[in-house]
């Protein structure tokens, strides 16, 4: 039973993964935790215009945000980060799976909306392959 505090207003994803003799299991939940800003502090959610594909992935993201906001900072989970306006464009080279947050700030505080495993990006020579594994919890009494 993980815990967890959180010290800035947002909405955070929340990955699980298991492993044990029978396999791993990954389960990621964008979005699954909300916290919310207090008055004056700027809210922001985002969405991007692709979220898969073939390096080089160009991939442009876009806030939606109420209040003033004043700072923008984006983090892109390869490394590269930005500090810019609402609408901003990256280009993933590696491939992977990547995170990817954004802090929006003002006078009043700051909230940060972030996504887990967010973008994912192959080399031509790679295919994406998505595999699920049963989980399966057993009671130990």
């Amino acid at each position: 039973n993980p815990t967890h505090t959180y010290h800035s207003a947002g909405s955070f994803g929340v990955v699980l993964e298991v492993t044990g003799p029978g396999g791993a299991a990954k389960v990621s939940k964008p979005d699954y935790i909300t916290i919310n800003a207090p008055p004056g502090v700027p809210t922001a959610n985002f969405s991007a215009d692709v979220v898969s594909g073939v390096a080089p992935l160009t991939v442009t993201f876009t806030a939606v945000t109420s209040g003033t906001v004043e700072g923008w900072q984006w983090q892109f989970g390869d490394g590269g980060n930005a500090v810019t306006g609402p609408v901003i464009q990256h280009t993933y080279v590696t491939s992977g799976t990547f995170d990817v947050s954004l802090l929006v700030s003002n006078t009043h505080g700051n909230y940060t909306a972030s996504k887990p495993d967010y973008i994912s990006v192959w080399t031509s020579g790679e295919s994406e392959v998505n595999i699920y594994l049963p989980l399966i919890l057993r009671s130990s009494t």
